[in-house]
Order: structure tokens, then sequence, then C-alpha cells
């Protein structure tokens, strides 16, 4: 079968494979991949930043993707709860289910956590091979290119669970990207009281995908936004603030934002070490707070929310290509056209 793959560590290096169809051992499924989302972490494994892609244990070669959904073709033994035909979307995450953090129910800090398409054949293949729980089935009636957002949608929905977004809450979500966007959709489906989303003049049409979801759009430039925010919190500033940006600006502003006492999370993974205004936050007991990852609930919620607003969702999904186009679909990513590219490997050029 035909399938992407990073087969060295060379930038800007990856070729199209041919590669044996998998089968599946106990507990497993195939599925017959229709969808599969170019995410920052596959630009990072594409361009090989060296500081940052050596963290992802990649062993060459490897067939990446982790953003996918498709149809399950076929069972291995032992799976029960799911049939040949059905739509479904993939938690790439194999959570080991012993370590202390598994065992605490922290599964996206797992301690020995192999991830699909970085550390095992991933979706930008035909065929792919996963563990049956870590599927979700989706409606049939959802078109199968939005099975591709469930990853994305399931970290959204874990930030705005981390954070304790509800009804009472600000946020401000600094990056109005992907990830930016889910995490605007992530506090919409937690009642959040008000969203403000942050961008640049050039993210016009994210910031209106953003609007559709109910939040307050602001290029980082504008005085009104932090009047804005300072007048919605009596002048203290934003309890919550999502810097997705992964920017050394967008970093800074989410601080300056922040109230005393507030926390910064920092999901945006920027391509080099910023440093930190310590100071700032000892005085003012702020707190910068990691997160890039979700629990098999985040998962369970996500495709709740696909099969109800797959309609909504759609919008997200700006592109969808054959794999021989891999070349355009990086460039277009790269480039910030649109929102999510998306690649279906049944296309052909």
């Amino acid at each position: 079968m035909r399938a992407l793959a990073k087969v060295d560590n060379i930038a800007k290096h990856v070729e199209i494979v041919e590669v044996p169809e998998p089968r599946p051992k106990e507990g497993e499924v195939v599925i017959g991949v229709l969808a599969c989302g170019l995410c920052g972490t596959d630009l990072t494994l594409y361009q090989w930043p060296e500081h940052l892609a050596v963290q992802m244990g990649v062993r060459f070669p490897i067939v990446f993707g982790h953003e996918f959904g498709g149809h399950v073709v076929e069972l291995g033994p032992g799976v029960s709860g799911l049939q040949v035909g059905d739509l479904v979307t993939v938690n790439p995450h194999l959570y080991c289910k012993q370590c202390h953090y598994c065992l605490t129910d922290r599964h996206e800090i797992c301690l020995n956590r192999p991830i699909i398409g970085y550390n095992t054949a991933g979706g930008f293949a035909e065929y792919v091979a996963v563990r049956a729980e870590n599927v979700y089935k989706l409606a049939r009636t959802v078109p199968p290119v939005v099975a591709a957002l469930g990853e994305p949608l399931a970290l959204g929905t874990h930030l705005a669970e981390r954070a304790g977004v509800g009804p009472e809450s600000l946020a401000v979500v600094i990056g109005p990207g992907p990830i930016g966007l889910v995490t605007t959709i992530g506090c919409h489906n937690a009642k959040a009281k008000r969203i403000i989303v942050v961008g640049l003049p050039q993210d016009e049409e994210r910031l209106a995908m953003a609007r559709q979801w109910g939040a307050e759009t602001f290029h980082a430039s504008d005085p009104a936004l932090r009047e804005t925010v300072l007048e919605a919190t009596d002048g203290l500033g934003a309890e919550t603030v999502f810097e997705v940006s992964g920017s050394l600006p967008g970093l800074r502003q989410a601080f300056s934002l922040c109230r005393r006492d507030g926390t910064v999370y920092a999901v945006g993974i920027p391509h080099q070490e910023e440093p930190v205004d310590v100071a700032a936050m000892v005085y003012a007991e702020k707190r910068l707070v990691g997160s890039r990852g979700y629990r098999p609930k985040d998962w369970a919620a996500a495709a709740k929310l696909i099969d109800a607003r797959a309609a909504d969702l759609l919008p997200l999904v700006s592109d969808v290509l054959p794999l021989a186009e891999f070349e355009t679909a990086f460039a277009k990513s790269i480039g910030r056209q649109g929102v999510r590219v998306v690649m279906d490997p049944t296309l052909s050029s």
C-alpha cells in the first residue's frame, strides 16, 4: 500500500513509499484511512528542527500522521463493540495503563506512551492497524473528513476542562490557528461566559471562524484588547489565558492580560527557546502551566461533539488533497493558508 514516510533526519525530506498492508493483532482493528490532518507536529517532523524533533523519539523510517479517521475494514481477535464499516476517529496516544499517571487519571502525561505517527505507523497511509480501545465510533452521517478533527477537538476539550472553564469564565485565547480554534470550541462547549481570541491582521479568516463559535476577536496590536479584558474583570485581568501561538510576543501578551494569581496555559510549541520573566511571575503569583494532551474522557466528549455539530465543524477542514500532493499540503500549512489541511489516501492526483 502507499504511505507517506519520513525516512531520515534530513529537513523537508519525506517520501511516498510502498509498505505492506497491516493485519490486526488481538485487540486491534484495521482502519481504511479516509482523512488525516496535517498538524504542527507533522510540520516539525517535516522541517526537522533538531532540538524539537529529537524529543519525539522517532525511529526511521516512520509513516507519520496522527489526526485521522476512516472506516473499520477488519477486526482482530477479541474485538467487540465495533463492526466492519463503522466510521471512526482514533486517539493516537497508546497509554500504558500501568504507570502512576495512568492509574491516577492523568493519561495525558503517561510515562510510557508510544504515539501513532511518531513511534508506530500512522495515518498518512491507505490502512493502519490500531488498538480497538483507541477507536471512537461516529455517526454514519458525519462527513469522513470531519473524523480527522477528533484529535484536535479532544485537545481543545481537555484544555477547557483542565482550566476549569465554565459559565462564569472569561477565557482569552492567543493565536487563532487550528489549535486556537479548537480551544475556542472547547471553551464554547464548556459554556464559557465570554471568549476573547487574539490574532494578527493576516488571521482574519480564522478570526471569523472564532466569531462563529461565540468569541469576540481582536488584533494583537489593538489597544481595545487590554481595555476590554480589564473592563470585563473589574480591572483585574483574565484569570485564564491560553497561549496557542507558540511565539514569544504571544507569551508576553498572555502574561500581560493575565491577572495576579491567574494562569497562562502554554499550548503552542515555540521553535526556539524562549526567556520567561520569572520575577514578574513571582511578584504577581502568576502560573505558567504546560498542557499538550488529553484523556479518554476528552475523546468521548470530542466524538459526541462531532456527532452533534459535524456541519459546524466542517469549515475547519480547508483543503482535502491526495497523498501524492503532500508538497502542496505542507506548503499550505507552513504558509498558514486556510485552517486544517487534510490528506485523503483514497484520492488519486
